[in-house]
Formats: structure tokens, C-alpha cells, sequence
């Protein structure tokens, strides 16, 4: 991922550098989100569906998670019998 972006662009080497050292993986992403959350999910076709499944996969450690979104549509993998109780 890191080596599609290419300088030349506004961007200094520095912000540049600092922008891939913050880099993670969905996985790592989602580490962040714990039981009784809410989570804001952005809607249509920004919907961030890598995120999103990375956190499903945590279903067992997590609990009462509530994921607020004005319309997302397509299949929503929290929505999946079995999820009740984690989000």
C-alpha cells in the first residue's frame, strides 16, 4: 500500500515519512474498539467495509457495540444472526 504513493505531489518527504510510519492493517485498526462503544460509520460508498469486517471478526471479545449510520447499503455483516449481544 505504501509504495503506491509516490512523491511529487504537495506532500513534503516528511509528512511523507511520518504518513507511512502511522500506517496498520484493519486488523490493528479495530484493536482500538472495546466493548460498549459506539462507532460512527460512514455511509454509502465510503462505507468502510475492511474495517468493518476486521471488527465482526472480533464478535467474541466484544459486546453492546453500537454502530450508528444514516444509510449504508449492501450487506452489513453485523446485521448476520449470531451478532446479537455484540453489536
Amino acid at each position: 500500500m505504501t509504495d503506491e504513493i509516490k512523491l511529487g505531489t504537495n506532500l513534503s518527504s516528511s509528512v511523507l515519512t511520518n504518513y507511512k510510519k502511522k500506517l496498520v492493517t484493519a486488523e490493528q485498526a479495530v484493536r482500538v474498539v472495546k466493548s460498549n462503544d459506539n462507532i460512527f460509520v460512514h455511509a454509502n460508498t465510503a462505507f468502510p467495509m475492511t474495517l468493518i469486517e476486521a471488527m465482526v471478526a472480533r464478535k467474541e471479545e466484544l459486546q453492546n457495540v453500537q454502530l450508528i449510520h444514516c444509510l449504508s447499503v449492501g450487506k452489513l455483516p453485523y446485521l448476520r444472526p449470531g451478532m446479537e449481544g455484540s453489536f
